[in-house]
Parts: structure tokens; sequence; C-alpha cells
């Protein structure tokens, strides 16, 4: 995330979990990148498909350059799954729904959407 925030432009981190949220804000002041990297606390899922939550969240998602999603991969035991047989959501949406969502105008400073997916995530 730091690199991305160096060279990229701006970030928007979300994070649902508390803890991970405090982690994040720390994390961000302590690499001192809070003018490139925005901290929301909330549900990207809900953010972008309901266009629900605060409106400071909102704002700062649609002006993000780049989205990294680390969605919930659903165990320890991902890992040992075959090849192309995991399907990963977030909130109920699946991936590729959010990643359309993405895609479209609202969220025209969107330059680069990264996953970190397991190697048996399905890619259809």
């Amino acid at each position: 995330g730091r690199v991305l925030a160096k060279s990229e432009g701006r970030v928007c981190a979300i994070e649902l979990d508390e803890g991970r949220f405090a982690m994040l804000e720390n994390n961000v002041r302590v690499a001192g990148l809070e003018e490139t990297v925005s901290c929301v606390r909330g549900d990207f899922a809900r953010l972008i498909l309901d266009d629900d939550g605060p409106e400071a969240a909102r704002s700062a998602l649609k002006e993000a350059e780049v989205l990294f999603l680390d969605p919930p991969w659903g165990g320890k035991d991902v890992d040992n799954m075959p090849a192309d047989s995991v399907e990963l959501e977030m909130s109920g949406a699946s991936m590729s729904e959010l990643i359309h969502r993405v895609a479209q105008p609202d969220f025209a400073t969107m330059r680069h959407v990264l996953l970190k997916l397991p190697p048996s995530y399905r890619l259809a």
C-alpha cells in the first residue's frame, strides 16, 4: 500500500473491522501518507453499490485513483482448494459485480484496481 500511495496518487483505504482500521490509520500516519491516503471505516461494497454511508467516505472513494481489494478468502483451507474453485464476495456482492461498479463513470478517477486473491480464485 505504501508504494502505491507514494507513486500512484490518491488512495482511499477502507476497512470494516474496527481493530484493523486502527492499525490502518496508524500505518498511514507512521508512513507519513496522510496527504495522499484517506482512511475510511466502513463497508466497501455498501459504499459503492448502495451509494450509502457518510458523504466524506463516498467522496474519498470517488476521488481515489487506486483501488486495492483484499476480500475475505474463506478460511485457512482456501490454499488447499482446487484451482478455479473459489468465488469471493464482500457483503454479499461478487468481486466481478464490485469491479464492474467501479468501472462506471462516477468513478472516473479510478485508474488501477488491484486484487489480492487466493490461487484457487475463479476468474470467470
